[in-house]
């Protein structure tokens, strides 16, 4: 199905919350029914079809009317309809008790609506024009625009509203003979399904009859209590509050009522549903089913659907001496199960994951109770001498995840999982609870100097909403780094930014600390997310070095005028091709990789130098500096000569001292057999060390 809404121009004074909760009455109508037709609706905010609403009314609808119907041609539409396949099971159980039944309304006529003459194959499911008009309340503080919270004291729930205004135009419309929308005494489809006994339908409203109920096995089983005076609301709305009975929602609130209790949430239910299903729109999902939006409650004395689904948004709530039928699935995070009785339930519990709920509002465990989950997954709660065991599918995994439980805010007890940073089930570090990415990083690895950025994202187990009104969170690094939120709210993946800055420097960067600073952090169900398991090392090895490599030591050959000089540095280093060292300002050597690699010492270079003797270099060096050019530590850090150019004492490390006072009046003579020295001056104007290269 496909609902196509237009909005009046009054919507423009309307909240963005309307639109935002019209769209999700509609993607959860769309969604509930398969028939292949398209509706057009045309939506007002304190007005309906260009006409002000009753100032007494939360919302109103109109329908387009088709042509008069017979109770043959609803029949036999609806029968047709129920032999196609992938029938609604409960359109084929209601047809089956019009077999034999002569026609009730005595040749009335069926008044309805152009979307349910769609619905039944009365019109081509395609036809054009509108087929209703809805309006609410233009007071926008009547309302609660939330489409799952409990609305507060003197709000009204929107998305009930307008699923009930919806649905009108969809065909839930009741007159039984009294009077019609297009045509006097009509009669709607609704009205072939009021009974007030078994085998026995009540056709006629007001004072003298008993209230009629909705039944689709021939008044054998009580739906829900429709309303039976004109004067308290559409003959179609559940019964709220006058009479006896009321809607078949939890505590009879529920979406299709004839009005509505401020600060509860009528939601629609499976009962509403199964109403739709018989008016002739088709099932999307089996009865099991449990949609988005939906609140499937099972009634004292009433038993489910057997192997509930509960689809992310949806909902079960069993009543005391309700009964679930076998095992109960939740179909990813955002459902609930609520249990109104004092028992746990002894189903087992299968698929839970952070963001699903359960709430035992039937059992008011206290403010301290003990948790445990127990081998095979049950988890055990125990508090003022009472036990409550939950099974849980043993299959499920729970490691490294912690089991919530608190007041629930109604006096019973809400169970649920932390909103966390997910735990490690991966050895992808991509996967992980935090994982490392940017520039120069592989697989969580790298080795960063200033100015590089590295963003660390944290991987929850369920959406998280971070709202920065009060602040903006932070991670506190271990090189006294901060990286600052930078997106991915509303998502599992949290981002947070860090540049590098001068300064900063650890073998390996690790998380020392969360810090939301004033901001919110939480799941749809409004529970804080908890950050301690983003605290640590993420997987690889993430080196900040923003420490420039210094040249500690050279060794040259003492008895040649070309000279291969080996430098050493404080640290590992890297040369591109064409690196260079010159000293002074004109002798340069060439980076020679071959001779490098033969060294094997990632802290060596060697550079090549023509026409320069032994110990030229190191007193170059130590006279006049020299500079590096392509010359790097593996952050991408320069390096520099650092203390070589600082004269006597410059390589400490060096086994023998020689001191002169010109290289080409006097030339230093090394007796090797004896490893001494001697030289043609007496005087030395200069001193170095220097290594002895064999």
């Amino acid at each position: 199905m496909q609902i196509n809404v237009s909005y009046d121009s009054s919507v423009a004074s309307a909240p963005a919350a309307f639109k935002t909760d019209v769209a999700y009455v509609v993607k959860l109508l769309d969604a509930a029914f398969s028939n292949n037709v398209t509706l057009n609706i045309h939506i007002g905010w304190g007005e309906v079809g260009g006409q002000a609403l009753n100032p007494t009314d939360l919302g109103e609808s109109e329908e387009a009317g088709a042509p008069a119907y017979s109770y043959a041609d609803i029949v036999n539409a609806l029968n047709a309809q129920a032999l196609l396949p992938g029938a609604s099971p409960d359109l084929q159980a209601a047809v089956q008790t019009f077999a034999g039944l002569s026609d009730p309304t005595n040749g009335g006529t069926f008044d309805i609506g152009t979307a349910e003459a769609k619905a039944l194959g009365l019109m081509p499911g395609n036809a054009s024009g509108f087929d209703g008009w809805v309006g609410f309340d233009g007071n926008a503080s009547d309302w609660s625009f939330s489409p799952t919270a409990t609305p507060a004291s003197g709000k009204y729930y929107l998305v009930g509203t307008i699923e009930h205004e919806i649905t009108e135009v969809m065909g839930r419309n009741s007159f039984l003979g009294v009077n019609g929308e297009h045509f006097s005494h009509g009669w709607g489809v609704p009205d072939l399904f009021r009974f007030s006994g078994p085998g026995v339908r009540e056709l006629a409203p007001g004072p003298g009859h008993t209230t009629g109920y909705f039944s689709i096995d021939n008044g054998n089983t009580v739906l829900g209590t429709w309303n039976n005076h004109a004067a308290r609301g559409d003959l179609g709305d559940w019964d709220q509050g006058f009479g006896s009975g009321g809607g078949p929602g939890p505590f009879g609130n529920d979406a299709f009522n004839d009005f509505s209790n401020p600060g509860v949430l009528n939601q629609i239910t499976n009962t509403d549903l199964t109403l739709m299903h018989v008016l002739g729109w088709e099932a999307a999902q089996p009865a099991n089913v449990v949609i988005r939006g939906e609140m499937y409650f099972v009634d004292s004395g009433q038993q489910s659907a057997s192997d509930l689904m509960i689809l992310p948004g949806g909902s079960v709530e069993v009543a005391a001496g309700g009964t679930l039928n076998g095992t109960i699935t939740f179909e990813g995070a955002g459902g609930s199960l609520e249990i109104d009785g004092p028992t746990a339930p002894t189903n087992v519990i299968s698929g839970f994951v952070a963001g699903d709920t359960l709430d035992f509002y039937g059992a008011a465990i206290g403010a301290h109770p003990s948790v445990k989950l127990l081998p095979g997954n049950v988890l055990q709660i125990v508090e003022n001498h009472q036990t409550y065991d939950f099974q849980f599918d043993p299959h499920d995994n729970f490691a490294g995840q912690n089991f919530h439980v608190t007041d629930d805010g109604y006096g019973g007890t809400l169970i649920f999982i932390d909103p966390a940073v997910a735990p490690v089930t991966s050895p992808d570090p991509g996967q992980a609870s935090v994982a490392v990415s940017g520039p120069g990083i592989t697989d969580g690895s790298g080795d960063l100097n200033a100015g590089h950025v590295v963003t660390l994202t944290l991987n929850m187990n369920e959406d998280i909403a971070i709202d920065t009104t009060g602040g903006t969170p932070t991670l506190s690094l271990n090189d006294g780094g901060v990286a600052t939120y930078s997106g991915g709210s509303g998502t599992k993946a949290l981002s947070f930014t860090y540049t590098v800055a001068n300064g900063e420097n650890t073998p390996d960067l690790t998380v020392t600390a969360v810090n939301l600073n004033g901001a919110t952090a939480q799941d749809s169900n409004g529970h804080d997310a908890v950050f301690t398991g983003a605290i640590g090392n993420p997987p690889g090895t993430l080196q900040i070095d923003t420490t420039p490599p210094q040249l500690v030591d050279v060794s040259v050959p003492l008895l040649s005028f070309g000279a291969a000089a080996e430098f050493d540095f404080n640290k590992p280093v890297q040369a591109s091709d064409g690196a260079t060292l010159t000293i002074g300002a004109s002798v340069t050597g060439a980076y020679d990789a071959a001779a490098t690699a033969a060294l094997h010492d990632p802290s060596k270079l060697v550079f090549d130098f023509s026409f320069v003797g032994h110990a030229y270099v190191t007193q170059m060096l130590a006279d006049s500096g020299g500079s590096l050019q392509g010359v790097t530590d593996l952050a991408g850090n320069p390096a520099t000569i650092g203390n070589a150019a600082a004269g006597t004492g410059a390589f400490p490390s060096s086994d023998a001292f020689f001191a002169f006072d010109g290289f080409a009046a006097h030339e230093a003579q090394l007796n090797q057999a004896g490893d001494v020295f001697s030289s043609a001056s007496a005087a030395a104007s200069h001193a170095f060390d220097f290594h002895l290269l064999t």
